[in-house]
């Protein structure tokens, strides 16, 4: 029978193995700083319940300058309203077209995307990341395709600012380049302030 005075000591040891335990397992499986800062920022963005965005996109191919594919203003009010305002660019449509619903939601794709990326890099108020674009297309189809998918945000005051998704995609019927700015002019009525580079 084991001495009265082991059993306090024999709690105390195995308490501090959960202990440590738990801190190995809190520092392994916690999201990394970067991460944790651009899906925040993310969130805020959409919790915000309005925005207004500058949205350029521009695209080329193997051999062909890029152009200007669009160049727009999106303003967003929750749950799911998204006017589209176009500016300039290849465009077949009215220059200002109101969505609603599931369509509407489709362009908040990018931003919401932000929360699912991880990796992120920071530099400054720059946060990086970037994945291979087979992790996009159908895994019947992954073998078929090459390149990067590379995304650069900007957080200020806690909430995305910018950010720029930039695609290399390598098929076997050619390449293709393309930009898509996102530039945030307000967010929940308050204008946005660019954090200093």
């Amino acid at each position: 029978m084991p001495s009265r005075r082991l059993l306090p000591w024999s709690i105390l040891g195995l308490l501090s193995v959960l202990a440590v335990g738990a801190l190995v397992l809190g520092l392994v499986e916690a999201p990394a700083a970067g991460d944790l800062a651009v899906h925040n920022a993310a969130g805020e963005n959409l919790a915000a319940g309005s925005f207004s965005a500058q949205i350029s996109a521009l695209e080329g191919t193997a051999g062909a300058p890029t152009a200007v594919r669009f160049l727009g203003r999106i303003d967003y009010t929750a749950p799911d309203i998204v006017r589209i305002s176009h500016i300039a660019g290849r465009t077949a449509g009215p220059p200002v077209v109101v969505l609603t619903g599931t369509r509407a939601r489709d362009y908040l794709g990018p931003l919401i995307a932000l929360r699912r990326f991880s990796n992120f890099h920071r530099l400054g108020a720059t946060f990086t990341a970037s994945l291979p674009v087979a992790r996009f297309v159908p895994p019947v189809e992954a073998g078929l395709v090459h390149g990067t998918y590379r995304v650069a945000v900007t957080v200020g005051g806690n909430r995305v600012t910018a950010f720029t998704e930039r695609v290399l995609l390598i098929t076997p019927s050619g390449t293709t380049r393309q930009t898509i700015r996102y530039f945030f002019l307000e967010i929940g009525g308050e204008p946005v302030v660019q954090p200093a580079a």
